[in-house]
């Protein structure tokens, strides 16, 4: 099924790009900071911790129509957690002061697509944009950690 996603993007996209012109194209680079929250049995998560990450891609700006473009874009995406386990024991059940620290960590190829109409054109730009984006799970690390 990914293959069949792939190959129709691939496809649609390079018709597209084919017939049209380009505005722009570029890089882009940021930080991603993710800290998730759950709840568990003991409804404490006071040991999970932000976990910084890359967010890399490219994006092509093309023209099809006076206001309209589409802007479809790639990134690869890291995101996880760091999580400090406190170590217990029948002596100590609210934790010996040491802890076992879990990092893991999930890769993502992530196609976003927007399309943004042009409201007013000049010195400055007004544009609404929409669109959606579909991500792709690459590789994912981490022991005891059910990943949906």
């Amino acid at each position: 099924m990914f293959r069949k996603i792939l190959i129709f993007l691939i496809i649609s996209s390079s018709s597209i790009i084919y017939s049209q012109s380009f505005l722009h194209f570029g890089l882009k680079a940021g930080a991603t900071a993710s800290s998730p929250k759950w709840t568990h049995d003991s409804n404490n998560d006071n040991g999970v911790q932000t976990k910084w990450g890359l967010d890399v891609g490219a994006f092509a700006e093309i023209s099809i129509g006076e206001k309209i473009t589409l802007v479809p874009e790639i990134h690869f995406i890291q995101k996880g957690l760091r999580y400090d386990i406190p170590i217990t024991t029948m002596q100590f059940p609210d934790g010996t002061g040491e802890f076992i620290t879990e990092r893991p960590n999930v890769n993502y190829i992530s196609i976003p697509i927007n399309i943004n109409y042009a409201f007013y054109k000049s010195a400055f730009e007004i544009y609404a944009v929409g669109g959606g984006r579909v991500d792709f799970a690459i590789d994912k690390k981490g022991e005891g950690f059910d990943f949906i």
